[in-house]
C-alpha cells in the first residue's frame, strides 16, 4: 500500500521572479471517479499519462498511480467531461524541500496552491510555509483538486 503524505496552501500573490529558473509541467487531469473520500482520475503532463487511485483525505492519503499508454488515456478523457483541472505546476525548493506551485487555469484560473510531499508525518509537521502562503487547505475538501474538477467544465 503507497501513501501520500502531503500539506497544501492556498497562495494569495506570489513574490516576483520565483519561477525564474524554474521546471514547468503542463497538467490535465481527469475524474473517473468521485465518491465520497474515493477517486479514481487520468493525468497527462507532457507525453506521461497516468491512472491514479486516491482513497482518504487530510494529510495522509492511499494512493497508487501507474502509467497508461497515450491510447487508454485518450480513450478514457470523454468519460472526464465536466470534471477536469487544468494546472501549470512548477517546481521550487522552500526551507530545503521540493514544493509544486500549481496555477490553475480555465474556469479556475487565478487559483494558486503550494503543494509539498513528505516521506513522514514529522517532516510534514516540521514545514514551514514561505510567507506568500496565506493559508492551509489541507484538510479543506474544497480544495481538493476531486472536488474543484466539477467545477471545471472544460
Amino acid at each position: 500500500m503507497n501513501y501520500e503524505i502531503e500539506r497544501k496552501f492556498l497562495i494569495d500573490t506570489l513574490p516576483e521572479g520565483i519561477f525564474e529558473g524554474v521546471s514547468l509541467q503542463v497538467i490535465s487531469q481527469g475524474y473517473l471517479f468521485i465518491e465520497g473520500k474515493n477517486e479514481l482520475r487520468v493525468r497527462k503532463i507532457g507525453d506521461e499519462h497516468l491512472l491514479t487511485q486516491k482513497m482518504g483525505s487530510g494529510l495522509v492519503r492511499e494512493e497508487t498511480e501507474e502509467p497508461i499508454s497515450q491510447n487508454i488515456f485518450n480513450i478514457l478523457w470523454p468519460f472526464t467531461q465536466s470534471k477536469r483541472v487544468e494546472k501549470k505546476r512548477y517546481r521550487v525548493i522552500i526551507n530545503n524541500q521540493a514544493c509544486d506551485i500549481d496555477v490553475y487555469t480555465g474556469a479556475l484560473d487565478g487559483l494558486t496552491v503550494l503543494e509539498a510531499e513528505f516521506p513522514n508525518e514529522a517532516a510534514a509537521h516540521q514545514f514551514s510555509p514561505p510567507p506568500f502562503c496565506i493559508r492551509e487547505i489541507t484538510t479543506d475538501h474544497h480544495f481538493k483538486n476531486s472536488q474543484l474538477a466539477t467545477l471545471e467544465k472544460t
